[in-house]
């Protein structure tokens, strides 16, 4: 959405640009220099806020919700739909709770003008709309692509004495802060027409889709190669956040407890190899059963005592 404070000062404010000036004791060509997307210091940005009138530093998030009483009914809203989650979001909610808004925003979605009341939803004949259904969706994926986060990269944001190379913390940071664009990738996956139906725009979609796909992969990918000149061990398949469904990583988690945690220690690729060895053996069992199946009691007599033997009569 990208809404210019200048230009919303001047078209909703009655103040022009000169009188913007004047007040903040700047010249007028610094006015028209911060309108043509010339950085704003954040002492100089509350003090455009303040003339905007906004109550939040989220230009986007006040031209969305309008009122400080109307974008509190929507940090309800929000958090109303996660309790059923497994990782609500109102701890970090003046961060994440506007992002979700203006990411919709920026992809043509229509949001309601008024959050709808929770009393109502929490009512039986309360009927779910589209928007509802879009938003519920999305958390739901949010929560289980943030928990994927939290447990495959826990030794790179914790202590910061475990980490040999700040980059690599950067990189993980970088992987998830792209989680709700994930979780709209995923939703885009399992119900793009719910997405389409609250208006977004569908080559405004797939370009962002692809976006966050193209990123995602090369934070993972600068992330790997930080490893490796650290000479730390990759133990996990990092690219499944962005390569899997949310309901493929939340089953997933469900059952690594249930695993042999002596696996824990082993790098991805040892896995993998391990991964291709069960498999061979496995191949090698349905061969034997296929056999014992297939041999009559002579010839499985026949077979133990001269196997080249019978090989030949074959």
């Amino acid at each position: 959405m990208a809404i210019n404070i200048i230009e919303y000062i001047t078209k909703n404010m009655g103040l022009k640009q000169q009188d913007i000036a004047k007040k903040l004791g700047v010249t007028t060509g610094q006015i028209s220099k911060w309108k043509n997307g010339e950085y704003i210091s954040a002492d100089r940005k509350r003090e455009l806020d303040k003339l905007a009138g906004l109550f939040s530093g989220n230009l986007d998030w006040t031209i969305i919700s309008k009122t400080k009483e109307n974008a509190d009914a929507w940090f309800i809203y929000i958090n109303w739909h996660s309790e059923n989650h497994n990782r609500k979001i109102d701890d970090m909610g003046d961060f994440y709770i506007p992002r979700i808004f203006t990411c919709l925003s920026s992809l043509g979605a229509k949001i309601p003008d008024k959050a709808p009341p929770v009393h109502e939803m929490d009512n039986d004949n309360y009927e779910f709309t589209s928007f509802d259904s879009v938003i519920s969706e999305l958390l739901d994926s949010y929560a289980t692509i943030v928990q994927w986060n939290d447990q495959v990269f826990e030794n790179f944001v914790g202590d910061p004495g475990l980490i040999y190379d700040e980059d690599i913390r950067e990189c993980v940071f970088e992987i998830e802060a792209h989680a709700l664009d994930i979780a709209m990738r995923d939703i885009n996956i399992l119900d793009r027409s719910e997405l389409l139906s609250i208006g977004i725009k569908e080559k405004v979609l797939d370009s962002y889709i692809s976006k966050t796909k193209k990123e995602v992969n090369q934070s993972i990918k600068d992330f790997l190669k930080l490893m490796n000149r650290n000479g730390l061990p990759i133990t996990q398949d990092y690219f499944l956040v962005i390569n899997q469904n949310a309901h493929w990583l939340e089953d997933e988690m469900m059952l690594l407890p249930h695993r042999n945690h002596v696996l824990e220690y082993l790098s991805y690729a040892d896995k993998n190899l391990l991964e291709t060895q069960k498999y061979s053996i496995m191949l090698l069992e349905s061969l034997n059963r296929k056999v014992d199946t297939l041999l009559s009691d002579e010839n499985k007599k026949r077979f133990i005592d001269d196997p080249d033997t019978l090989m030949e009569d074959s």
